[in-house]
C-alpha cells in the first residue's frame, strides 16, 4: 500500500500536514493508520480465550437459525404470500397449512433459540476491536486482517479490505494460503491461522454463496469446505484443532512514530 501511495503527490502533502513534517516514513504512516482501523478475520485473534464461548454461542445459535430457514425453504413458507394471494381462499389455506407444518419441524427438531450473551469491551483483546465491533461483535472496520501470516522478511500486517463479501474473502485467503504454503514452504503451525479463517467463513460461505456459480460451476460453499477438509486431511489436522488454535503472543506495541507527532503537533 505505502508503495503505491507514494506515486499520489496530493496524497503525500496530505501525509505532510498529517504528520507535521515534510519527511515522511509512509509505510510506518500506513501502519498506524491500518492499526487503529482494522479487526482480525479470526475469533481468536480478536477475542480474549476466556471470552470465545461467547462466540462459538453466537455460532449455534446462527446455525439453529439456519436450520430454521431450511424448514421454512422445505415448506414453501419462505416465499412471500402476496395480497392478490391471501385473497385467494385456496393459496391462504395451502400457506397456512405449510406455515403450520413448518411451526411443528421447528418446535420438534429445534425448539427456541435461545440469545447469547453480548460482548462487553473487555472480552475484546484491543479496545479499538471494540469500538468498531460492539456488543454483537458485527463488523464495521475498513479492513479485516490475518495476524501471523506475513511473509518472511515482511513484517507487516496482512490486510484485506472488509468490503469484500464472504466468497471474495475466502478466495482472497485461500489464494494467500496457498501462496505461503507451495511458494515458502510453510508448515503446519504457521498455515493454521488462515485455515482457522476459512473455516469460520465456511457456515457464511453456504449460507449465501451455495447456488452453483456460473463462472466456476460449482456450489462455492460446499466447494470451499471440501478445500478445507483436504488440507486438514494433508496436514493431519482436524477441525478441533482449529478450535484450539491461540494467536502467537504480540510483541510490544509499537508508538514511538505517534509520540513524536503529537509532539510536534
Amino acid at each position: 500500500m505505502a508503495d503505491l501511495l507514494r506515486r499520489d503527490k496530493e496524497l503525500l502533502k496530505v501525509a505532510e500536514i498529517y504528520c507535521g513534517s515534510d519527511v515522511i516514513d509512509l509505510q510506518a504512516l500506513v501502519v498506524d493508520l491500518v492499526e487503529i482501523d482494522n479487526v482480525p478475520q479470526m475469533a481468536a485473534a480478536r477475542l480474549k480465550p476466556d471470552s470465545l464461548p461467547k462466540f462459538y454461542a453466537w455460532q449455534e445459535t446462527w446455525e439453529k437459525q439456519r436450520l430454521k430457514d431450511a424448514i421454512d425453504v422445505k415448506y414453501g413458507v419462505d416465499q412471500l404470500l402476496t395480497e392478490k394471494d391471501a385473497g385467494d381462499p385456496e393459496k391462504r389455506a395451502k400457506y397456512d397449512l405449510a406455515l403450520a407444518r413448518a411451526k411443528l419441524e421447528k418446535a420438534e427438531n429445534i425448539g427456541d433459540i435461545p440469545l447469547p450473551p453480548q460482548y462487553k469491551p473487555t472480552d475484546f483483546r484491543k479496545s479499538s476491536y471494540w469500538s468498531m465491533r460492539g456488543k454483537l461483535d458485527v463488523p464495521k472496520e475498513r479492513f479485516f486482517s490475518l495476524p501471523g501470516c506475513e511473509k518472511g522478511g515482511d513484517s507487516t500486517l496482512v490486510i484485506g479490505w472488509a468490503g469484500l463479501n464472504h466468497l471474495q474473502r475466502a478466495q482472497a485467503i485461500a489464494a494467500w494460503y496457498l501462496d505461503r504454503k507451495e511458494g515458502e514452504g510453510w508448515e503446519t503451525e504457521r498455515l493454521m491461522p488462515m485455515l482457522v479463517a476459512l473455516d469460520e467463513l465456511i457456515p457464511w460461505l453456504k449460507q449465501w454463496h451455495n447456488e452453483v456459480d456460473l463462472e466456476f460451476g460449482e456450489r462455492m460453499g460446499d466447494y470451499y469446505e471440501a478445500f478445507l477438509l483436504e488440507e486438514l486431511r494433508n496436514l493431519e489436522i482436524t477441525r478441533a484443532d482449529l478450535l484450539s488454535w491461540k494467536p502467537a503472543a504480540v510483541a510490544g506495541k509499537r508508538g514511538g512514530r505517534k509520540k513524536k507527532v503529537a509532539e510536534q503537533n
